[in-house]
This record gives structure tokens, sequence and C-alpha cells, in this order.
């Protein structure tokens, strides 16, 4: 087998983010850390142990992995994937936090399988439009399968809701299926399908337009439905261009929820300033 050069640019680009992500962790969870755990270090711990390492230890195999070897597991995976999305809504097995069902808790081990699916799906896609290249534009063969598999991965996570992971899932399905070389009209209907069920999924779950509202006019209701935008704006303006330091964040102290998760760029922007921020925007699009 005969082995490329390795992607250098993809791969500084992707250190130096893992990098600064522990970095900012360390700081945006600091205290939180200490209240929840007694161990201010706890999510450093925990990110070091269950993401850095199993995540080296994919990267060194599968870059020695020949992707082709994919097709023939793109199936298998697809499959272990709609039981595991499945799995939650098990009792014993699913583990809900507030209204939404999106885990499976295994001891101590916890994991989304819609975050599985973001992978597996889009491997399954590419190697069934890639075996059915020249019938990519028929409407029994392509059209109607495509739809009918985004349609039961879709039901699936909208009922855990997770709307957000939803989205992603198929705007990228709709980037592959158009790079594969899709007919304009299926893909016009079919988004247009779509754009009408989100307005369904709308009209039952009214906290989803109170959601786009907020985001796009946090100061409605600063203290209520906005507060966690506006404070998020608040944190990444007091940045400024320098940045007030690194574990010198105000925000995540006293006003920002959830910094750990949702917050964790407004903490990065308010420490690392402007210039820095724009740095890694650079590296997230390298």
């Amino acid at each position: 087998m005969k082995y490329n050069s390795p992607d250098y640019l993809l791969i500084v680009s992707f250190v130096v983010l893992i990098i600064l992500g522990l970095f900012v962790l360390s700081s945006a969870s600091y205290f939180v850390a200490c209240q929840k755990f007694n161990d201010c270090y706890f999510y450093l711990k925990h990110q070091l142990l269950y993401g850095l390492l199993p995540g080296v230890v994919f990267f060194l195999f599968l870059s020695f992995f020949n992707f082709n070897h994919f097709k023939k597991l793109a199936l298998p995976l697809l499959i272990l994937t709609i039981l595991l999305l499945i799995a939650v809504f098990i009792p014993h097995l699913g583990f809900a936090k507030g209204e939404a069902r999106r885990w499976i808790k295994i001891g101590s081990f916890i994991f989304q399988p819609s975050e599985i699916a973001k992978l597996t799906f889009f491997i399954y896609l590419s190697a069934c439009m890639t075996k059915h290249i020249k019938q990519i534009k028929d409407f029994k063969q392509t059209f109607i399968p495509f739809v009918i598999l985004l349609s039961l991965i879709s039901i699936l996570i909208i009922l855990q809701p997770d709307v957000g992971t939803l989205m992603v899932i198929i705007s990228s399905s709709l980037v592959i299926y158009f790079i594969a070389g899709a007919r304009w009209v299926h893909l016009t209907s079919l988004v247009t399908g779509l754009i009408a069920i989100l307005l369904v999924l709308i009209k039952i779950a009214p906290y989803r337009l109170a959601r786009i509202t907020a985001f796009l006019n946090p100061e409605i209701d600063p203290q209520g439905i906005g507060y966690h935008i506006s404070q998020a704006i608040i944190a990444v303006s007091s940045g400024g261009f320098f940045g007030r330091g690194l574990g010198h964040s105000y925000q995540k102290i006293y006003y920002l929820p959830e910094v750990v998760s949702d917050s964790i760029f407004a903490v990065m922007a308010e420490e690392f300033g402007f210039i820095l921020m724009l740095l890694v925007v650079v590296f997230i699009l390298l």
C-alpha cells in the first residue's frame, strides 16, 4: 500500500486548537469544578482521560488506516448507530437530563449516540453514493432511499429531542448529496419540505422560536430568554483587542451560565481578545 505524506498544515492546526482548548477548559471550568467536585481541575482531568487519550489513539490508528475499508464497514456502522439512537429510550440504559433524553450511560461512562451519527451516517452516505454514482440523479434508486434514511435518522433525533444536532446532520447530508451530483429539482424539493417540517417543529415547541428570537434580538428580554446571549456578548466585547489574560474572565465567575460548554467561546474571547480569537478562527477554517 502506498502512503501519502501527512498534511502538516492540518496536523499543526489540529494540535494548536487542542492545546488552546485544554488551556481554556482549565480556565473556564476552574471555579465550577472547585464548587461541584472539590477538585478545581476535575473537568481538565476528565477531558484528558476520556477525550484526549482515546482521541490520540484513534488519530494514530486512522492515520495508517486505508479509508476505502470504510466502504465495507459503512452499513454495519450505520445499523449500530441506529440501534444506539433507539437505545437512548430504553429505561436504565438511556440517560435523561431535564426534558432531553440523548445519552446512554454505562457505569460512569456517558456518550451521545447522535454525535456518533454525525460520523457514521456520513460515511454510509459517502460510500453509498460513490457506489451508485451513475444513478445519483435517479428518483427511485437514489432520491427516495436518501429521503427515507434521512427521515429515519431525523425522527430518532427529534424524539430525543436534539434539533441542533439534527440541523448539522441534515445540512451536511445535503452537501454530500449535492457534491455527489444530485438534481437541483430533488434538492430544492427536499429543502422546501425540510423548511416546512422545521416550521411544524417550532409550532409544536414554541421555545425553539423563542430561542431564534432571542438570538436575533437578545435585548428584548435580557433577564429572561435573552440572558445567556446578552452575557456572552458582554464577555466577548470585554476582551477588547488583547484580552484580560488567561484565567482572568469576570463573566465566567458571576454571570455566564454553562461556562464549561455553551459559553466557553465567550470565556475564551474575554481572556484572549480579538487578535488571538481571530487566529483561532483561522486555525478552525484551516
